[in-house]
């Protein structure tokens, strides 16, 4: 939970920062708190579209709730 904090923080000192969005996203992934890693991963990618992981994390997030047409618009981007 610290380390979810410490990230947070994070976000809020340096917003436009896509790495500690993806970060949080992967921290509420492993929390089960897949909305809100989708949020993440998404508010990450608007940031910067260029990084891979996030793309592999969105999708991933998307797989695990079930959300398979959204897993492939995703990958395929």
């Amino acid at each position: 939970k610290a380390g979810v904090d410490d990230y947070q923080h994070a976000m809020q000192l340096d917003s436009g920062n896509a790495d500690i969005y993806l970060s949080n996203g992967v921290g509420a992934r492993v929390l089960g708190q897949l909305d809100k890693a989708i949020h993440l991963f998404d508010l990450a990618l608007e940031l910067d579209q260029l990084v891979p992981l996030t793309h592999v994390a969105l999708g991933g997030a998307y797989l695990h709730a079930g959300r398979l047409d959204e897993v492939t618009i995703v990958w395929q981007e």
